[in-house]
């Protein structure tokens, strides 16, 4: 492990978590790294379930995910490795480490760092993390090395959002949603995943996909029932660049914005 503070689990891949080649879906991968950030987050007494009896939760702000080998198959066992970085003000910060079948650096598939914060349960109202954590049982179970290397630089929305683009549209059901009533952040990245991949035109039943980085940042909540209209749009001096914004209902602000690096690996026909 990189460190005493890091939590691992191992997660055994389900062809049901599987795409139609085969590999893990992303969104799957990141359900279980939340998973294991659950478990890491018992370090300092913040699960879920610790949180819901002080009527807090945490809120996922923006994730940053490099993918630098194969995604794991059917019947592979995927370890995740979760550990605390530290916080600035009211800003929490954790990093990932993804392998496949082995927990070592020649079996590391990718990476990922995530920034959150602690909301109330009710209004979801950023709170101050003295109110809710034991700062110094928090401090005790973080990594303080990770400090300069724990920044994930803002996204910019899409200039004119009504113009040219992949456009997905989708309304948000009972089964979309999180314990805290609205769009999983999870189901935020499949969904752009699915727009971006019609971005680029891929033929599932022949081509591969390789996803290289994704960049989400989530700005605000997508409730039941509420239409979450997504465009992606490919970066016109960056091959492979896809860039995205969603909109939840009939605002006119953004509910998330992404950035993907994809590739299509052509099949054989």
């Amino acid at each position: 492990m990189i460190n005493d503070n890091a939590s691992i689990r191992p997660y055994r891949v389900r062809f049901q978590d599987c795409d139609s080649r085969g590999q893990i879906h992303l969104y799957r991968l990141m359900d279980y790294a939340q998973d294991c950030d659950d478990r890491n987050c018992a370090l300092f007494e913040a699960t879920a379930e610790n949180l819901y009896d002080r009527d807090a939760c945490w809120i996922l702000l923006a994730q940053e995910i490099r993918l630098t080998g194969d995604l794991p198959v059917g019947d592979d066992q995927i370890l995740i490795e979760s550990w605390s970085m530290g916080h600035e003000g009211i800003r929490f910060y954790r990093k990932n480490r993804y392998y496949r079948n082995r927990a070592d650096e020649a079996h590391c598939f990718g990476q990922a760092i995530s920034q959150w914060i602690l909301c109330s349960m009710g209004s979801h109202r950023p709170l101050r993390p003295a109110t809710v954590l034991d700062m110094d049982l928090f401090y005790q179970k973080s990594d303080p090395q990770g400090q300069s290397s724990m920044k994930i630089a803002p996204l910019s929305p899409l200039e004119n959002f009504d113009g040219p683009g992949q456009r997905l549209t989708y309304q948000v059901a009972y089964g979309d949603l999180d314990f805290n009533q609205h769009l999983h952040n999870t189901h935020y990245l499949r969904l752009a995943l699915d727009a971006a991949v019609q971005a680029i035109g891929l033929d599932p039943s022949r081509d591969s996909l390789r996803i290289r980085e994704v960049h989400i940042q989530f700005m605000a909540e997508t409730n039941y029932l509420e239409k979450l209209a997504i465009v992606a749009r490919q970066d016109p001096e960056q091959a492979g660049l896809i860039r995205l914004e969603g909109r939840s209902g009939a605002g006119d602000q953004p509910s998330f914005l992404a950035a993907m690096n994809l590739e299509i690996e052509p099949g054989q026909d």
